[in-house]
């Protein structure tokens, strides 16, 4: 049916639409918009306007299609839920998904450590805000089913996260729904149905030295807003010189600099996977400690303020260094490799701390054991499995000193 929907702001022209009984499209500016009744908490009908972020107007009518069936499916379970309690069976509290790791917090046996603690409530505040964004009609953790569950996992690879990282935000929202999941009444965890990804991580390759050179020189004349000048040719080196990852690099203080000792000594809540009772150790006799900002006094916070606060944001944060990669003209993606819809990353800033590692084990000077407490990893293995092309080279010189 034709539903005209009356002028709200004079800034904003509304555009007529046929729609659907439940919800109607509606134009705001240059953004399409979903309007709809709802009762607020004294039981009075309101209007209410959920952005859809579509610009077009065909994405707009798929998002007002989902929308729609998401908000029926809503009332329906509602209306069941109302009529199972009214027969005298428990139906499980409803829980608002804004309060979703308060209510963890408080029925949940907790487990891991602190730092792994504060991972996964950040985890769970970046799909909580995706929910906001992308289903604005999702109000509780019962809503939230297989179907919203397997989007959520497509965006985190269309968005660009690694196998890897998509792998451990399923565990976490895993661990967090089964955590909840008896005391909330929740009958099946939607993150058991989001199959793993089993390829293992994007391979991204290690950097020659020639080829890094040619990236510090990009990143020399390269601005990128919000980020201080001089912190990617630093962030380059001092990746290079240390192997730590670039999160650990734009978050990185005043305080754990250590110069009357010429020590870096990273505290265990910087980088994921850390335990307790672990930390990194690097020495400050090197290059990039020439190249960072003036010390001020009293010498606390970040080093880079601004580069800080954009890391901050997550995935939305710090993207220069493929763009100064682009400029170095190194190829940075490569074809899909038919298990992926997306082109596959070759070279990120992690490459850096591949070629840390590498370009001394290459030199036969320093042992995997040596570098375990360096880059922070968990066992010796991990070094062995993902670093063997250095091992190989040494095997190959050491099978030519045998035969000569």
């Amino acid at each position: 049916m034709l539903v005209a929907v009356a002028a709200h702001g004079a800034r904003h022209r509304r555009q007529r639409r046929e729609v659907g009984p439940m919800a109607t499209l509606v134009k705001r500016g240059n953004r399409w918009s979903v309007v709809y009744k709802a009762k607020d908490d004294e039981g009075r009908w309101k209007t209410v306007f959920r952005t859809t972020g579509c610009r077009d107007e065909e994405e707009a009518k798929a998002f007002l299609e989902t929308f729609n069936a998401a908000r029926e499916g809503r009332l329906k379970r509602d209306a069941l839920r109302t009529i199972l309690e009214e027969a005298g069976y428990r139906t499980g509290p409803e829980i608002a998904l804004a309060g979703l790791w308060k209510y963890y917090e408080e029925h949940a046996e907790l487990t891991g450590s602190e730092a792994q603690r504060k991972a996964r409530r950040n985890m769970v505040a970046g799909f909580v805000r995706w929910c906001g964004e992308k289903h604005p009609d999702l109000v509780s953790v019962r809503d939230v089913d297989e179907r919203v569950a397997a989007e959520y996992w497509r965006w985190m690879a269309e968005d660009g996260k690694s196998a890897s990282t998509r792998n451990n935000i399923r565990s976490q929202l895993l661990v967090t729904w089964r955590g909840i999941q008896a005391e909330a009444g929740i009958s099946v965890n939607p993150w058991d149905l989001v199959q793993r990804d089993q390829g293992g991580g994007e391979s991204y390759r290690m950097l020659e030295l020639e080829e890094i050179l040619r990236v510090f020189r990009a990143a020399k004349g390269f601005v990128e807003p919000g980020v201080e000048a001089g912190f990617w040719p630093w962030a380059i080196v001092a990746g290079l010189h240390t192997g730590l990852r670039l999160g650990d690099l734009a978050t990185l203080e005043w305080e754990e600099m250590q110069p009357q000792e010429s020590l870096l000594v990273l505290t265990p809540n910087k980088t994921k996977h850390w335990g307790g009772d672990r930390w990194a150790v690097h020495t400050m006799d090197a290059p990039w400690v020439g190249m960072l900002p003036a010390r001020p006094s009293p010498a606390t916070g970040p080093v880079w303020s601004r580069t800080a606060r954009k890391a901050a944001r997550g995935a939305s944060g710090l993207r220069g260094f493929a763009e100064i990669c682009a400029l170095a003209g190194l190829e940075v993606e490569g074809e899909s490799d038919g298990r992926r819809k997306r082109a596959v990353k070759l070279v990120t800033f992690h490459s850096l701390r591949h070629s840390f590692v590498t370009h001394l084990l290459r030199t036969g000077k320093v042992t995997e054991q040596d570098l375990v407490r360096q880059g922070n990893w968990s066992t010796v293995d991990t070094v062995s499995a993902v670093y063997n092309s250095a091992k190989w080279e040494q095997a190959k010189a050491a099978a030519a000193k045998v035969a000569g």
